[in-house]
């Protein structure tokens, strides 16, 4: 596994009410352990609500947002390919890609899903679209939205890695194989009490 990646999945486990991603566009703030959340529910949706596997590939196109995180650390979790189209080029420059790649899922925002339509259409790849800021519900959630905060219907269980923020014991192992264990719980300010 990758070094960033494993620091990205310690980070979950060691800080998760660290801070790690300021979001400029929303003003929104993510803590390790929220993005641990929204990768294990991103991943939850393309596994179990959409029977995605290993190698099958999904699309992502957008400006950048933290779904590009989500997605990634996703990927890592189930294997799924993740593949980005720059959606300043035209559509038949990415209708070969499309064509190539066919993605199962693609995450568009609406400023570029014109382009996609046009894509998979003129490339014969059925695709379903999945919103990243349209498709508002009632609550002022996107469809991307709600799968990565986890109510959809009551929610999907994250089950790929541990969730890191709704449990306020820590245990890991030390190298002589005893468990050690540690109480991590958030404060309402959203940072750890204790810090390693």
């Amino acid at each position: 596994m990758n070094d960033a990646v494993q620091r990205f999945f310690y980070r979950i486990w060691h800080t998760p009410c660290k801070e790690a991603v300021y979001d400029w566009a929303s003003g929104k703030r993510y803590t390790y352990g929220d993005l641990g959340d929204r990768a294990n529910r991103l991943a939850a949706f393309l596994v179990e609500e959409r029977g995605l596997s290993s190698g099958d590939v999904v699309a992502l196109a957008s400006e950048n947002r933290t779904a590009f995180i989500d997605a990634f650390y996703a990927s890592c979790l189930t294997g799924i390919v993740i593949t980005t189209y720059n959606c300043l080029l035209r559509s038949n420059d990415i209708a070969p890609l499309v064509e190539r790649e066919r993605p199962r899922i693609a995450f568009v925002s609406e400023r570029h899903r014109d382009v996609m339509e046009d894509c998979l259409r003129s490339a014969g790849v059925e695709c379903e679209l999945v919103s990243l800021d349209g498709d508002v519900s009632d609550d002022g959630r996107s469809a991307y939205d709600r799968i990565v905060e986890g109510e959809r219907g009551g929610g999907v269980a994250p089950f790929f890695l541990p969730t890191s923020t709704s449990r306020t014991r820590r245990c890991s192992f030390t190298r002589a194989g005893r468990r050690a264990c540690r109480k991590r719980p958030c404060s309402a300010s959203g940072r750890c009490s204790t810090t390693r």
